[in-house]
């Protein structure tokens, strides 16, 4: 049975804007700023081309997800739902969220854990920011958590491109306890934010994730610093197609 990700009809209609937006214009944007900086000569101390290649590593990263959501979208109308216009999966989660992100909150129950959208997703007002907006999104989140609960030790998980943000801000700002980075996708090229984290950071991969591949993750976690782990599900794709209670095991482990 192919694996479905709930979306309402808005929400759906709000990803393929933000798709055509980055397919149309973005991508060739940045092609463009990448062909100019090249233009300036040297590159290994030109600032304005690496700036430009990590900006389209988050293009075409956030292009692969946006599809792969889509392609496997479930249109629901969240009037005929409970719980006000949420899918209740254990707790109430956003519609947009994929079945994945309940399940790793659920292995790690009972816990404080806030559940966000990022800005253009769902009801929240802005578009996409390619990873820099959606950290302030994040750093907002965690500091309303830490303010209610000022004294509790905390750990940061994400799922795909919220992976990135999670270890983006555990590894940069938050004395986070840990990071636990569910579905890293491998298309974003700039991981320098992690070559000096020592942040324990637990890595939890499909087996037959399409954007995570192993073979192109397996030596990026061997090369950072401690202390740090791959934990690899045996699953159909990047969504643990088959597999979201041995994920939910998994996470319950930790």
């Amino acid at each position: 049975m192919a694996h479905t990700i709930p979306l309402t009809r808005r929400g759906a209609e709000k990803l393929k804007d933000e798709l055509q937006r980055l397919k149309s214009v973005e991508r060739h944007a940045v092609i463009q700023a990448i062909a100019e900086a090249r233009a300036q000569g040297d590159l290994s101390e030109n600032a304005e081309y690496e700036a430009a290649k990590d900006k389209q590593g988050f293009i075409e990263g956030r292009i692969l997800e946006i599809e792969g959501k889509l392609a496997a979208a479930q249109i629901i109308d969240p009037s005929t739902l409970d719980a006000g216009g949420r899918v209740e999966y254990s707790q109430l989660i956003p519609t947009e969220v994929p079945p994945s992100v309940p399940t790793v909150a659920q292995g790690r129950a009972p816990r404080q854990a806030p559940y966000f959208n990022y800005r253009g997703v769902n009801r929240s007002e802005g578009q996409y920011a390619h990873g820099e907006g959606e950290l302030e999104d994040a750093r907002a989140a965690l500091g309303y958590l830490r303010g209610r609960f000022p004294d509790l030790p905390f750990t940061l998980a994400g799922f795909s491109f919220g992976s990135r943000i999670a270890l983006r801000l555990g590894c940069q700002e938050a004395p986070a306890r840990r990071v636990i980075a569910v579905g890293f996708p491998t298309a974003y090229k700039n991981n320098s934010y992690l070559e000096a984290c020592t942040v324990p950071k637990i890595f939890i991969q499909s087996s037959r994730d399409q954007y995570g591949p192993l073979a192109e993750l397996e030596p990026l976690v061997a090369a950072l610093p401690e202390p740090r782990k791959l934990i690899v599900v045996e699953a159909g794709d990047h969504f643990f197609a088959g597999a979201l209670e041995e994920l939910e095991r998994e996470v319950s482990r930790l």
